[in-house]
């Protein structure tokens, strides 16, 4: 099933492997993701391209503690067909912790959203986060 939209969150990522792993999916990319920005706690918004579609993108250093780095597709024109799948796709470009949603969740719902994926290239469980 095809989600609304894509939300993972990457452990210990840097500009130039986000914008270097989003080249290699979207066609443009309008999103200031400089060295500083990512340091900062302030959500950085733009926009990409892919196949004729623009894609709005929300990039959230520091989401969940120091660690995380938040990356909202808010789109259901990705390349991916679920969280699980775009955390994937990351992971065969780096060997870093993903962690995305175990379950399709609606706003209101509280206990399923508590209840994540944590993966990386050997692993994957399921954690309560949150």
């Amino acid at each position: 099933m095809i989600t609304p939209d894509i939300e993972i969150y990457i452990k210990n990522i840097n500009n130039s492997e986000l914008l270097a792993w989003l080249n290699t999916h979207f066609t443009t990319i309008d999103i200031n993701l400089e060295a500083s920005s990512l340091s900062e706690k302030k959500s950085i918004s733009g926009t990409l391209s892919r196949e004729g579609n623009k894609i709005p993108i929300v990039v959230t250093p520091c989401a969940a503690g120091k660690s995380y780095c938040s990356v909202w597709f808010k789109s259901s024109e990705t390349p991916w067909d679920n969280d699980e799948a775009c955390a994937l796709s990351l992971l065969e470009m780096y060997e870093l912790e993903v962690r995305c949603a175990a379950h399709s969740w609606q706003e209101g719902e509280d206990e399923a959203g508590e209840y994540w994926n944590a993966i990386t290239r050997n692993e994957k469980k399921l954690i309560r986060w949150g």
